[in-house]
C-alpha cells in the first residue's frame, strides 16, 4: 500500500508539473544568481532576465530538469510526495487568481483524475521589492485520497504573468517554509 501511495503521490506531482508547463507561455531559463535578500533558509536565487524577476528557493533542494514552458522546477528532495516549487509565465492575465485557478484546472493530471482547484484563501500584497503588486493564492485539490495544498503567487510585468507555486501532500507541515519561498519574489 505504501508503494502504491508514492506512485500515486510521484505520479501526480510529476504530470502536474509537466501538466502547467506545458500551458503556460514561452519564456528564456536565466542561471541561478547569488541570494537577493535575507531568509530563514540558506538560499539560492534564481534570476530570470527576460522578464525580470528573481525568487529564492532552500539550497538544500534539488533542480529539476524544466519541462516544457515551465521555467524553473525544484523539490525538497527525490523521493516521491515531496514539496516543490514551480515557476510559470503565461500571457498577461486581468484576473490572477482566476487565472492561476484556470491554469491549474485546466492541467493534465487534474483532468486525469477528475480533480477541480479550489480557491481557499486570496490576498493582495507587495512583492519583495516593495513596489509590484501581487495575489497571494491558497488552494488546494483532491487527487484520489490524497489532499495537494498549492500556496501561489502570481504577479504581472509587462505582458507576462509570473506564477510562483510551492506544492505538498504533507498538509500544513511546511507551511511557512513555502510561503516563506513564493514571497521571495521580486521584478527588476
Amino acid at each position: 500500500m505504501v508503494k502504491h501511495k508514492s506512485l500515486i503521490i510521484f505520479t501526480c506531482a510529476s504530470l502536474l508539473l509537466v501538466s502547467m508547463s506545458l500551458a503556460c507561455g514561452q519564456a528564456q531559463q536565466a542561471a541561478p544568481a547569488a541570494p537577493a535578500s535575507k531568509t530563514s533558509f540558506e538560499a539560492v536565487t534564481y534570476t530570470n532576465d527576460e522578464i525580470g524577476f528573481s525568487i529564492s528557493y532552500p539550497k538544500a533542494w534539488i533542480k529539476k530538469p524544466p519541462t516544457g514552458d515551465t521555467l524553473l522546477q525544484v523539490a525538497s528532495s527525490p523521493d516521491t510526495g515531496a514539496d516543490g516549487l514551480l515557476i510559470s509565465a503565461v500571457a498577461a492575465v486581468p484576473d490572477i487568481a482566476a487565472g492561476g485557478k484556470t491554469l491549474l484546472d485546466n492541467s493534465q493530471i487534474f483532468k486525469q483524475f477528475g480533480a477541480t482547484v479550489t480557491v481557499d484563501s486570496t490576498s493582495n500584497l507587495t512583492l519583495a521589492d516593495g513596489k509590484t503588486p501581487a495575489v497571494e493564492i491558497e488552494s488546494s485539490t483532491q487527487i484520489m485520497n490524497y489532499k495537494m495544498n498549492m500556496f501561489s503567487i502570481g504577479a504581472t510585468k509587462g505582458s507576462k504573468t509570473v506564477y510562483v507555486t510551492t506544492y505538498t501532500f504533507r498538509g500544513d507541515r511546511n507551511k511557512a517554509l513555502l510561503l516563506e519561498v513564493i514571497k521571495t519574489l521580486a521584478f527588476k
